[in-house]
């Protein structure tokens, strides 16, 4: 089965990180990544921009800002992976080892259609 696994991190403390803090991120990503594409787990991911950065369109209400998605939490997904596991209890396993000081909160969802996976 296939599930996404979203990250959500604070974008204020995110860009207040030290170069050093900032590496060391990078190189547990990149450690997390080679693993699960070793063993076939990884089918994609990305990081995506902060949410002021982005739009929100509305049925009926036309077009907002993002930050008009959900007032008053300071996390926000900024990064996903998608990958391909037995059970889902396999990709909370994978998706705990992505928890930190950085990434606040992590969310596991079965993915039921794909296109390109």
């Amino acid at each position: 089965m296939k599930f996404m696994i979203a990250m959500y991190t604070v974008p204020d403390d995110s860009v207040a990180l030290s170069p050093e803090q900032l590496s060391e991120i990078e190189l547990k990503h990149s450690r997390f990544r080679e693993r699960l594409e070793a063993s076939g787990t990884l089918l994609n991911g990305a990081g995506l921009e902060f949410r002021r950065e982005s739009l929100v369109l509305h049925e009926g209400h036309g077009r907002n800002d993002g930050l008009n998605c959900t007032e008053g939490n300071r996390a926000e997904m900024t990064a996903f992976y998608v990958v391909e596991c037995q059970s889902t209890e396999t990709a909370a396993a994978l998706a705990s080892e992505l928890l930190d000081d950085h990434v606040v909160a992590v969310d596991v969802r079965g993915i039921h259609h794909s296109n390109g996976m």
